[in-house]
């Protein structure tokens, strides 16, 4: 039982490593709420040259309009986001999924940054 366990975990991390070489997710795609969205915003633009859209929400616990960030960075930009948002606001509320298949203003197949 425990070397199908193993065999299996193995299969796991062989598949993924296949997957993010041969045209799996290469981005991120991370939504961002906070107070200090105006600033978490201007940051990225000024430090990791990407763009953001903004996106109005409410909340539903506070009853508050809220603006809510989403932005799409490199894997390799992905923990330097975190840090900016860290750094202006550690009580920022984040949501990240694997971005795989980006297309329009901003992104192309040869983009150095993603």
């Amino acid at each position: 039982a425990l070397l199908g366990l193993v065999s299996v975990f193995a299969c796991s991390v062989a598949i993924d490593k296949v997957l993010s070489i041969g045209g799996g997710a290469n981005a991120k795609s991370v939504q961002i709420i906070s107070e200090r969205w105006e600033e978490i915003m201007e940051t990225i633009q000024s430090e990791l040259d990407r763009g953001v859209t903004l996106i109005p929400g409410y909340g539903g616990y506070q009853r508050q309009e809220k603006t809510v960030i989403l932005c799409v960075v490199s894997s390799r930009q992905y923990n330097h986001l975190l840090e900016i948002i860290r750094r202006i606001d550690d009580k920022a509320f984040t949501i990240t999924t694997d971005a795989a298949d980006m297309h329009g203003e901003g992104f192309t197949y040869s983009s150095p940054n993603i």
